[in-house]
């Protein structure tokens, strides 16, 4: 798959990935059936509304390695435009190849046949409805929660790498004793001990400290000075008031801008159509607040994202599946109906020196 766009192709064979319809059967002699739809509208939730996940451009999965850039090439001074000039010494960037497999984030749902049916008659309430609608909000809960975990909670695991970590560094680490040494590994490179890996990260050694516009503008500083572009600001609702009030103080004001999240992650809008939601800007990059960024201590840590090397890598989009009765009770082995959500893949980064974290925050 070269493209977000043929991946969701195969898993969604309908053109409108928010189209609702009847089940279709599934492989002969199973029992059960296989629904695209419902899949591809949590997938619709994910991409679509304002959280993590939709910020972040989405990829095809390609292969489970990439190279990480670590070191940009020397640059070359200029030479003598003589005719006997010598080509001058080669550089190249410093390239450290990783590799990560996908992670498969699950959420499933089952109602025994006799409260469906008692419900039904007795509530009026369609269980299987409901339940079907929950957990596909309750699997981009999940996976955005799994995005915006801090490092000090642990390891990734079995769980999606969080921006947290990717956008941490071994001085930040090092100063926050609630920071065992294995949970600031990713990628198999431990943050904790090396800063092969580091973002630009200004911090207070887990004290505490007044977010001040200067600090904002600091990190924003190095990003750019790294290289880097940030598309995106996120932090959480209680730091981005303090940075409203530190604004108004000032006499100054953000600016808004109306922005569509797609597979692309943040896009612009064009004027006149009216879609996405309204968000602020800071020298013009878009604000975006989330409930899943989380505080260390007392406000949201701030996170200046370059999605141009911060991607979520694909490996199947979200899908859904259930079982009805009949015979499907003798292949599961229940009186019961049960469904699944299923998404997988990881959050990759290809280079971290152009990501940045503002954290100590009060």
């Amino acid at each position: 798959m070269q493209t977000i766009e043929e991946l969701m192709a195969k898993y969604y064979p309908t053109k409108s990935i928010k189209k609702t319809g009847t089940f279709s059967p599934g492989t002969a002699g199973s029992g059960t059936f296989w629904e695209p739809l419902f899949g591809a509208k949590t997938w619709s939730w994910l991409n679509e509304e304002k959280n993590i996940f939709s910020m972040l451009p989405k990829e095809p999965w390609g292969k489970s390695g990439w190279r990480v850039t670590t070191t940009r090439a020397t640059a070359t001074a200029g030479i003598d435009a003589d005719a006997d000039s010598t080509i001058p010494t080669a550089y190249s960037p410093t390239l450290l190849q990783v590799s990560a497999l996908p992670k498969l984030i699950a959420a499933s749902w089952k109602l025994g046949e006799m409260a469906t049916f008692v419900s039904s008659v007795d509530d009026a309430v369609e269980l299987i409805a409901l339940h079907r609608e929950q957990r596909g909000l309750d699997h981009a809960n999940d996976i955005n929660t799994m995005l915006g975990v801090l490092v000090e909670t642990g390891a990734a695991g079995d769980n999606l790498e969080s921006i947290d970590r990717v956008c941490g560094s071994m001085s930040e680490f090092a100063g926050n004793s609630g920071i065992g040494t294995g949970e600031g590994t990713i990628y198999g490179t431990n943050k904790t001990a090396a800063t092969t890996f580091d973002a630009q990260v200004n911090h207070a050694s887990a004290t505490d400290r007044d977010l001040t516009l200067t600090l904002i503008d600091t990190v924003l500083q190095l990003v750019y000075d790294a290289g880097g572009v940030p598309k995106v600001i996120m932090t959480g609702t209680e730091s981005w008031m303090r940075w409203q009030q530190l604004l108004e103080a000032e006499r100054r004001f953000v600016d808004t801008a109306r922005i569509v999240p797609t597979f692309g992650g943040v896009k612009g809008l064009a004027p006149g159509v009216e879609a996405g939601f309204m968000v602020a800007t800071y020298n013009g990059i878009p604000i975006i607040t989330s409930q899943h960024i989380l505080d260390h201590d007392t406000i949201e840590s701030i996170y200046y994202l370059d999605t141009d090397y911060l991607k979520f890598a694909t490996a199947k989009p979200t899908t859904y599946s259930e079982t009805g009765a009949g015979k499907d009770f003798l292949n599961t082995g229940y009186f019961a109906y049960q469904g699944l959500y299923e998404t997988m893949g990881e959050l990759r980064c290809y280079r971290f020196n152009t990501q940045g974290k503002l954290c100590d925050l009060k």
